[in-house]
């Protein structure tokens, strides 16, 4: 899954209510960031790196920084990230992204239609779209603890970009 720069704000906000002290965040990410190396969470300065190797995965966590909290996109398991940069991440952990989590969490509802999760690349679509077409969704706006169908799909429809892209194919 392709990381934007609203889905790293959404995890960095969600990771903070867990882990309050956190300054540095690490999240799984296996496409190289194409955003700005610089975010605003929260109000807070975030500086967003890349380490794919332990090299670099030191590299990053000596560089001054400020006052700015960090943001680590790896692909490093955490074993090769090392349990002593681990004790330096907020909870102790490399966060894994998966689709309808961060849905829920970008638009604001405690839980997705079931019919909707066994389709992760929607989800996928969707967050993509989102970040294109920069369109609102309205049961955000309403304060909705469920994502139906029905909000899901007037969403697609109004979203082209959320069409550009066929689902995978099955292969039999």
């Amino acid at each position: 899954m392709v990381l934007t720069s609203r889905t790293v704000e959404a995890l960095v906000t969600a990771l903070r209510r867990k882990d309050k002290a956190a300054t540095v965040f690490a999240i799984e990410s296996k496409v190289p960031w194409g955003g700005r190396p610089e975010i605003d969470v929260d109000g807070r300065r975030t500086q967003v790196r890349e380490a794919r190797s332990p090299l670099r995965l030191r590299e990053v966590l000596h560089e001054a920084r400020g006052n700015d909290d960090l943001v680590i996109l790896t692909d490093l398991d955490s074993r090769a990230f090392g349990r002593e940069n681990l004790a330096k991440v907020a909870l102790r952990r490399i966060e894994p992204v998966q689709p309808w989590p961060v849905v829920r969490l970008l638009f604001g509802v405690a839980s997705v239609d079931p019919r909707l999760v066994r389709h992760a690349w929607m989800a996928e679509r969707l967050l993509s779209a989102q970040q294109s077409d920069r369109v609102i969704p309205t049961w955000r706006l309403r304060g909705g603890s469920c994502l139906p169908v029905s909000d899901f799909a007037r969403h697609a429809l109004a979203t082209r970009s959320f069409w550009r892209l066929q689902p995978p194919r099955r292969s039999h």
